[in-house]
């Protein structure tokens, strides 16, 4: 329609309109010259048309070709329109129907940018054209070069992208080791639950039988005790009798010192006896032999006294 459908090597010119947040962020994108239309484009995709208005000064996009009426417009210095980019462009609110400024829209030609179809890279990753550059099946691609700020500038933005890809995929390794350790935590979790559940199974079981063993050593207990007093009485009875045994071998000490102290004064009495039979003797030396008969039992009966102590008869 309205010329369209002009073949791709008739496809030369053109204008890429971009960052509009407002309400007419639809009509973003491509617009191609229409053949023989003058400074009229209309969008790849939408009923939407971009055109100059040489009495007002002014570029506009509406959905009527030409109408004083449109979405959004630009007012420029230049009268004739003969620019490649294009700022201040204001809006015109579906709500309050007031015009509202946009400083982030912004349009340039195809001059001004180069665009290519997207592709994939070494590393066999996407590459996408920059925003608002859909393309028009069956265009060849454009190889506009672009000047050397605006190539500056995609290069910090690649630089960018690529930061925050290599900081996402290491915020990725960090969620995976986070999910492998919830994993592990929440396996040990089910363990711990598995085994309180069989504890709890267990625990009558558990419980009776820790009972008897109670009982049982507190039947050991007690006969230990028993064995304990027993003990302690047998105990006191020893000592008893060490007691007596020991006073009993005191007493057979005394005895033995008054039995050696006996035979001591049995020993005297003795030498003392023989002392008195040697004098009478002698006093009697002038006597009749038949009177030393007389003497003989006496010597015979001294001779044959066991002294104390000894061998012999107990006293």
């Amino acid at each position: 329609s309205n010329g369209l459908a002009a073949t791709a090597s008739q496809v030369t010119e053109g204008w890429v309109v971009w960052n509009h947040k407002g309400p007419y962020v639809r009509t973003m994108g491509r617009y191609v010259r229409i053949p023989d239309g003058g400074e009229v484009f209309k969008h790849e995709k939408l009923a939407a048309y971009l055109y100059f208005q040489p009495e007002d000064g002014r570029w506009a996009i509406s959905n009527i070709i030409g109408a004083s009426r449109c979405w959004m417009f630009a007012q420029l210095q230049d009268s004739e329109g003969k620019v490649e980019q294009v700022k201040s462009w204001q809006y015109l609110d579906p709500e309050s129907r007031k015009w509202k400024p946009d400083e982030h829209m912004i349009s340039e030609t195809w001059s001004r940018v180069s665009f290519r179809k997207p592709h994939r890279n070494s590393q066999g990753r996407r590459e996408s054209a920059p925003v608002g550059a859909a393309m028009i099946p069956g265009l060849p691609a454009l190889v506009t070069p672009r000047n050397e700020k605006c190539v500056r500038k995609d290069n910090a933005k690649s630089l960018e992208r690529k930061e925050q890809l290599a900081r996402l995929k290491r915020s990725e390794k960090a969620v995976r080791s986070l999910i492998n350790e919830n994993k592990t935590l929440m396996e040990q979790r089910q363990d711990a639950e598995a085994e309180k559940s069989r504890l709890l199974q267990n625990f009558p079981e558990e419980k009776e039988r820790l009972e008897k063993e109670n009982k049982g050593l507190e039947s050991q207990i007690s006969s230990l005790e028993s064995k304990i007093e027993k003990l302690e009485t047998e105990t006191e009875e020893h000592e008893v009798l060490q007691m007596f045994v020991q006073g009993m071998q005191d007493s057979i000490q005394i005895l033995e010192k008054q039995l050696e102290d006996i035979h001591k004064r049995s020993r005297k009495a003795d030498q003392r006896m023989l002392s008195l039979t040697s004098a009478a003797h002698a006093e009697k030396e002038g006597q009749d032999p038949d009177d030393d008969d007389d003497l003989e039992p006496l010597h015979d009966a001294m001779n044959s006294r066991t002294p104390l102590g000894g061998s012999g008869e107990s006293i």
